[in-house]
């Protein structure tokens, strides 16, 4: 899972002629710790930068694939996104499923 992530991620950004670092908000789906430790490797990303996935972790437990939704509410009522910020979903379906999506905060 955690090599293909790099990679996925990779094609959407080039999709849209982005970077990694245009990302200003990550979310992701707090499957457990093993997967949000993945995921904080693979992509080089701080505990600072899924914090909100951190915590819904720690709060909520994995709540299956809608657990991101927690995190987002998290990030959102932080009120810190500005308009024209980029973010990004990372999920997890069953099995090895991953998906991500990117937005923008308008």
């Amino acid at each position: 899972m955690g090599l293909k992530i790099p990679i996925m991620l990779k094609r959407l950004l080039d999709k849209f002629r982005l970077k990694k670092e245009d990302i200003s908000h990550w979310v992701v789906h707090s499957g457990g710790k093993k997967v949000l430790d993945c995921v904080m490797y693979s992509l080089g990303l701080s505990k600072h930068a899924i914090r909100h996935s951190l915590n819904s972790l720690r709060a909520m437990g994995n709540m299956s694939s809608g657990s991101f939704l927690w995190a987002y509410d998290s990030l959102l009522r932080e009120n810190i996104a500005k308009p024209g910020e980029f973010g990004m979903f990372i999920t997890m379906g069953p099995g090895a499923g991953v998906e991500c999506a990117l937005w923008r905060i308008l």
